[in-house]
């Protein structure tokens, strides 16, 4: 099936990465190979033969093998050899998605830290507006405006919006921008969460205003601040 998904690549094709998300075709070809020699053929065909022993290194790019000595049934080979997984399990690691992460944590019974993504402090427009807003990746991937040692005054229908500026230090950038609504403030004291859609895209909603519709007016803005180790997508 995957020589078959792959048959009108010429080789060159096959050698070109199609997005940074995404091996080589060539790569998955060779990785199907080693899962399939691995965990089919040489457990259940006693006579299979490998087509190269070297195969079986090379392709296999995350250097696994099974092992049971080991009480995860695994061992893995880093710098200084062969090493049982149970040893490993609480070494940092790197260069793994947010998927293959959060499956290992949800293995040892665990859930991945949030992710602050974005972060700025109020400075207040019409009302004093103090405190800080972040927005965090939760350990299921889901997103989070977090308001904390928030202050604000109270108001006639007051909402949390996101806007699609750097900064917003009166009412009129705010609409002239563009904006999304997280809904109602759900305090004008004190820590509040407010969940982010997938589809805010952060790298055009990069400050928070918060709102009175009642009269259109801002009472202050936290302008976001992206962390640029993170995809802000």
């Amino acid at each position: 099936m995957t020589r078959s998904l792959a048959k009108n690549l010429s080789a060159e094709d096959q050698m070109v990465q199609s997005c940074p998300e995404a091996s080589p075709v060539k790569w998955h070809q060779a990785h199907t190979t080693w899962f399939f020699e691995t965990f089919v053929l040489r457990p259940f065909l006693p006579d299979y033969k490998s087509f190269h022993e070297k195969f079986h290194w090379l392709f296999n790019s995350y250097y696994w093998e099974r092992d049971g000595n080991d009480e995860t049934g695994w061992c893995v080979f880093t710098l200084i050899g062969w090493q049982g997984l149970s040893t490993l399990l609480d070494t940092p690691v790197c260069h793994i998605s947010f998927f293959e992460a959060d499956a290992f944590a949800r293995w040892r019974g665990c859930r991945l830290p949030d992710q602050a993504l974005a972060s700025g402090t109020f400075h207040s427009i019409l009302h004093p507006t103090s405190g800080t807003a972040t927005i965090y990746r939760a350990g299921d991937g889901n997103r989070v405006l977090r308001l904390t040692d928030f202050k604000t005054s109270n108001g006639p229908d007051v909402h949390v919006y996101m806007v699609a500026a750097d900064d917003a230090n009166d009412s009129t950038t705010v609409e002239r921008a563009g904006f999304i609504d997280l809904g109602s403030m759900k305090g004008n004291l004190g820590d509040q969460n407010y969940a982010v859609v997938p589809d805010v895209d952060l790298t055009k909603y990069r400050a928070v205003s918060i709102w009175c519709k009642r009269f259109s007016v801002n009472f202050g803005t936290a302008p976001l601040v992206a962390n640029q180790t993170i995809s802000q997508k």
